[in-house]
Parts: C-alpha cells; structure tokens; sequence
C-alpha cells in the first residue's frame, strides 16, 4: 500500500513523497511488469545464444547481457525503494519468497572477478537461466499450470508405487 507522506516529517517525508510512492507507482504498472516479462523472454534467448561458441563473444550479446542485468537491478532496487520507511518488507513481506529469490538470481548474475572457464560459465549460465522461473511469478496462467503439475508429481508417485507392487507380484508368479 501506498504510504501517507503526513505520517513522517523532514527528510523522511521528503523521501516517501518523491522516491518511495514513485517507485511503487512503477512497479505496479501493467506496463512495467509486461516489459520485465519481455526482458525475461529476452535473457533467456540471450542465454541461448551464449551458449553457441561463435555467439557468446559477438559484442551484441555480451552489451545486451550487460543491459538486462541493469534492468533487473534496477527491478530489484525499485522494489525496494517502494517500500519506503521499512525497505525489509522487500525480504520478509508477503511476497518474500519471489523476492529474495529475484535478489539472489540478480546478486549471483554479476560479473564475479577471476571466474573465466568452462564450469564457471555453465554455472552463471545456469544462474541467469534461472530468471525464466520469474515468468511463473508474473504470469498468474502460467503459475496454476505449474502448480498442477506439481499436484500431479505426487499421483504419478502413487501410480508408479502400484505399479512396482504388480510387477513385483507379477515377477514372484513368474
């Protein structure tokens, strides 16, 4: 919710006005939300791409890896802004879980110094891949899918428990 700026005085109040009720505004837009939608679309073409030898040096993709890491910074410090006088809202309010995990995937996407080579690539790599699960945040369709895929894992657990139990029953017969 948006926080009353006459409930805070001086430097505070100054701060809920022209940065915190700003930020949340922009991270509630439809608009907002469907080009970091887009942008996830995006790292993940891009991480596949890098995954090519020839594509993973071209310049297009490294400053195009470069500017969706930006956003997605920025995506994290914008929502943290929004919650004004109490920014630990960000880690442990209601939205936690999605939260932390975006600041991870961001936190573990930056150029780490001294990382060049084989299984450290395929693990940021990974890392940066990881974004796609956001679209399951984003996109409500998307997340009652996967949640009845999961409820789903857990009948395919008993089917193949039956299963064992009339092969075994069938081997002991044999």
């Amino acid at each position: 919710p948006a926080q009353d700026p006459e409930n805070y005085n001086g430097l505070c109040k100054s701060y809920i006005v022209n940065v915190s009720n700003r930020m949340q505004s922009l991270t509630e837009d439809d608009r907002f939300n469907n080009f970091i939608i887009g942008i996830i679309m995006l790292a993940g073409l891009v991480v596949g791409f890098q995954t090519d030898k020839y594509c993973e040096t071209l310049m297009i993709i490294i400053v195009t890896d470069n500017i969706i890491l930006a956003i997605f910074i920025f995506e994290v410090v914008a929502k943290i802004l929004a919650e004004g006088a109490a920014p630990w809202r960000y880690y442990l309010g209601p939205e936690w879980k999605w939260n932390n995990f975006d600041f991870v995937i961001v936190v573990l996407s930056l150029p780490i110094p001294g990382m060049q080579g084989g299984g450290a690539v395929k693990l940021l790599r990974l890392v940066r891949l990881a974004r796609l699960a956001k679209l399951i945040k984003k996109i409500p369709a998307l997340q009652m899918i996967i949640m009845g895929l999961v409820g789903g894992m857990v009948s395919i657990g008993y089917i193949m428990l039956l299963l064992m139990i009339v092969l075994y029953l069938f081997g002991i017969i044999g």
